[in-house]
């Protein structure tokens, strides 16, 4: 009775070691860390947007003074520059708006691409999870078989 404790202590360590050979290290999978270039391109075109869209409204309150500018009354001689610069800063709102919609549509392209990624890279890491839960399996498969045959407690590995 009293050579039991260095029986298992001995398997135990046996056990622990093999199981340091056989499993990729625990801490590579425990907090799950995204690939760093995955959120810098969304935060890019989000940042984008934004500024077309400030761009855009700033063009179109412009465009609306240069309008209220030509109906104010005005000396005839001078009304010609007026409107061309209410014709001039409405095609650039209108350059703007467009931009602006372009960027919309690039956001969307790039929310699809980021759900994908994500996707795929979860998917890669529950592979790798169900690799080690597959082998961790298999390790107390064979401790069971070993067990049976031996007649002897082998133990937990313990990490």
């Amino acid at each position: 009775m009293g050579d039991r404790g260095y029986y298992q202590h001995h398997y135990l360590q046996r056990a622990r070691e093999q199981a340091r050979y056989d499993l990729p290290t625990f801490h590579r999978l425990s907090p799950i860390t995204p690939p760093q270039d995955l959120f810098t391109e969304i935060e890019k075109a989000a940042e984008g947007t934004k500024t077309a869209r400030e761009k855009y409204f700033h063009c179109i309150n412009k465009a609306e003074e240069d309008l209220m500018k030509c109906v104010l009354p005005v000396p005839m001689g001078r009304l010609g520059s007026f409107w061309e610069a209410a014709e001039r800063s409405r095609k650039e709102s209108r350059k703007a708006g467009e931009d602006y919609y372009g960027w919309c549509k690039n956001g969307e392209k790039i929310r699809e691409k980021l759900q994908k990624d994500i996707l795929g890279f979860l998917v890669k890491e529950l592979n790798s999870l169900s690799a080690v839960v597959g082998k961790l399996q298999d390790e107390s498969v064979v401790r069971r078989i070993r067990e049976e045959y031996t007649g002897e407690h082998v133990g937990l590995a313990r990490r």
